[in-house]
Parts: structure tokens; C-alpha cells; sequence
């Protein structure tokens, strides 16, 4: 796929998802052009770099921390919701890297995003029959999907207030350091410079912003679901891992990143997990831009595949 990398740069809309994905504002979906590699140059060099990304190392620490004493507070004999906590931990890590402080609107976001992927992956009688009123008039996905997309962008609106309210208030007690810049700083930094091909709007702002937001709190929250799952269902694997985990993390104090580099066996474990249960950002399908030949098998223009 590296020779038609560029061939299958774009991703279909279908009419829910033309809806929900504000027609290619942000960088998931955007159609391969201008804005695409522009979008795609600032997520490398500035929000994605390996150099950003562990610059939010005591943020992720953090969350486990919280984690694992949550879990631990649980008295014995008490179930625990192990699926929710994950879900909860992995979104105020991403929204903290975005804006510094958790969500004050977490709860909504993630019911949001909820219904975002039922929309998206659910059946859709519009998505089949594009062209008949009378189909999308009885799915009423088109709908729903439009009030699904306001709700995310307003959502998204409130996380950048919050941003700034919370900047506004540390620099007033002088508590923001010069140069230190999370992913909204970034961003909003890029649009006020200007100097690009295609001008950011807050729209795409906002898209990017969401766009991080869903990818960072849906595909690693279920990678663990996913994980634990396997877990449980190959007792001999657990005990492996559970016997590692103790073995390297037992007497520290608090689990690191450190630390986890050193979980030879727990690796390979999320591998296989990745291998069997592909998370979402993984399993979106791609469009042809122009015929290819792959394998042997000619592929005609704006055909689908996941890749």
C-alpha cells in the first residue's frame, strides 16, 4: 500500500457521514489535496511528533495513578466496571493533552461519542438508498447524524472556552509557563501566524480538535476492552502477565513508562489483541482515487477497501 499510498489518501462519505464530518473539515476525512497534506503536516510536526507526544508522559502517568488507586479503593467482593473506568481514564488523558484540564463536560462528550459510532456503523437504510427521499425520510439517520454534529462541535466550542478560561487564570497568578504549549495552543497559534495554503478556520480547529479527541478516546479505551477480554478468556496468558506485571512494578511506587518498557511478555499481548480486534481508526475504509493495479487485481476509480 506505500506505492498507492497516495491513490488511497481520501475517505468515502457516505450522506450520514457527509453530515457528520462537516463534508472533509478535519483531517480523518478530509478529501486528498490542499488541506489534506496541510492538515497531515501539522499533525507530524507539531501535535503528533514523538517529541510532543512524550512531552504528555506525567498526564498519562497521572490518569493510571488515579486508576489504579480508584480500583483499589473498591472494597472486596465489589464488581467493578473495569470497561468504564478505562473509558473515563483514556478520555481525560487525551482531553488533557488538548486543553491541560479534564473536561468539565466529559460525561456528555463520551455519550456523544457514543452515538456518533452507533450512527456511523449501524445500518442506515439513507447510506443504501442515497438518492430516495422517502428511504431517508423513514431512517431519519440524516437527523439525527445533524444533531449529533452540532452537539460535537458545540462540545468542542465549550472545551476551547474552557481552555481559555483556564489560561486566562494561570497567567493571572503566573502560573503558565513560557513555551509550554498543549494541542489547543498549537492550533489556535497556526491560525493566528496564518502564512498557509488554505487558512485554518475555527471550524477545522474544531474538527481537529474532535477528530483527536475520538480517535485518542475510542480506539485505546477499546484496545484495553478488548484486551482484558482475552485475558479472561485464556486464564494461562493472564497469569503470565499478571506474574510480569508483579515481578516489575511491585515495588515501585507508581506505575511508569518506564517501568512498562520492561513488560516483555505484555507486549505481544496487545499485538495479537490489536491483530484480532482492529480499533476503528484502523478498519475505516478507503477510496480510490484514480485506477490502480494491486496484487494483480485492477481497481477502478473511487472503488472502497479497507486497508
Amino acid at each position: 500500500m506505500r506505492t498507492h499510498d497516495v491513490v488511497f489518501a481520501t475517505r468515502p462519505w457516505s450522506p450520514t457521514m457527509k453530515i457528520m464530518v462537516s463534508e472533509g473539515e478535519g483531517l480523518v476525512f478530509a478529501r486528498y489535496g490542499t488541506l489534506w497534506r496541510q492538515l497531515r503536516k501539522i499533525c507530524v510536526q507539531e501535535l503528533l511528533s514523538a517529541r510532543r507526544v512524550q512531552s504528555f508522559r506525567h498526564i498519562r502517568e497521572d490518569e493510571v495513578s488515579r486508576l489504579v488507586a480508584a480500583v483499589a479503593a473498591v472494597p472486596p467482593g465489589e464488581p467493578v466496571n473495569v470497561s468504564e473506568r478505562i473509558s473515563v481514564v483514556i478520555a481525560d488523558s487525551a482531553v488533557r493533552a488538548m486543553i491541560v484540564d479534564r473536561f468539565k463536560r466529559r460525561e456528555e462528550f463520551l455519550q456523544s461519542l457514543e452515538e456518533a459510532l452507533k450512527l456511523a456503523t449501524g445500518f442506515n437504510l439513507g447510506d443504501l438508498f442515497p438518492s430516495s427521499w422517502l428511504a431517508n425520510f423513514i431512517s431519519g439517520t440524516a437527523r439525527l447524524a445533524e444533531e449529533n454534529h452540532r452537539k460535537n462541535f458545540e462540545l468542542m466550542e465549550y472545551a476551547i472556552k474552557q481552555h481559555e478560561e483556564q489560561r486566562s487564570a494561570a497567567s493571572a497568578n503566573g502560573g503558565v509557563e513560557e513555551g509550554v504549549e498543549d494541542l489547543v495552543d498549537t492550533l489556535l497559534r497556526i491560525r493566528k501566524e496564518g502564512g498557509l495554503n488554505v487558512p485554518l478556520t475555527m471550524g477545522t480547529v474544531k474538527a481537529v480538535i474532535l477528530d483527536v479527541f475520538d480517535a485518542g478516546s475510542e480506539t485505546s479505551g477499546t484496545t484495553l476492552q478488548w484486551a482484558m477480554s482475552e485475558l479472561m478468556r485464556n486464564p494461562n496468558v493472564m497469569q503470565k502477565v499478571q506474574a510480569e506485571v508483579r515481578d516489575n512494578l511491585q515495588e515501585k511506587p507508581k506505575v511508569t513508562e518506564d517501568g512498562l518498557s520492561n513488560l516483555k511478555y505484555l507486549k505481544p499481548v496487545i499485538k495479537e489483541t490489536m491483530r484480532l480486534h482492529l480499533g476503528a481508526p484502523l478498519l475505516l475504509p478507503r477510496e480510490a482515487r484514480e485506477p490502480c493495479k494491486i496484487l494483480g487485481y485492477h481497481g477502478v476509480g473511487e472503488c472502497m477497501g479497507d486497508w
